[in-house]
């Protein structure tokens, strides 16, 4: 049994649904966790923070381009409940927070992010250009 608490954004599930409520409902329903699942919402109006069956705690969040803002926001909550670990689930966040990692680290916040190199590797811009090295069609 894993027993953390897990920090998760990418809570909106309106019309164009991000993933954090299929991936709280993974580690919920997974068996093999117990602990806090802590939302983390850029905005109110992110509709998967009002579930409260899913969500333990939920907290506001500056968007990340304010890394700053975001790192005093993260230990505030950090030092309220100990964050364990700290997925964040949105393309935007994985360009980033890679910066703040070691940060992180420090103040106890472990993360799982992919490399600067590998997120660079698979953004959507550079599918193109991927896909004429590969000789694949694409639109």
């Amino acid at each position: 049994m894993l027993r953390c608490n897990v920090a998760i954004t990418g809570l909106n599930s309106a019309d164009d649904p991000a993933p954090g409520i299929a991936v709280v409902r993974s580690i919920r329903e997974s068996g093999e966790w117990e602990g806090k699942i802590i939302g983390l919402a850029y905005d109110a109006l992110d509709t998967g923070i009002y579930d409260t069956t899913l969500l333990d705690e939920v907290y506001l969040i500056p968007y990340p381009l304010d890394s700053a803002g975001l790192a005093e926001r993260l230990q505030q909550i950090n030092q309220k409940t100990k964050i364990n670990v700290l997925m964040p689930l949105l393309d935007m966040e994985l360009l980033s927070l890679p910066p703040l990692v070691p940060w992180l680290h420090r103040i106890g916040i472990n993360s799982l992010m992919p490399t600067m190199s590998s997120v660079r590797m698979h953004l959507k811009l550079n599918l193109a250009e991927f896909c004429r090295a590969n000789k694949i069609k694409y639109p």
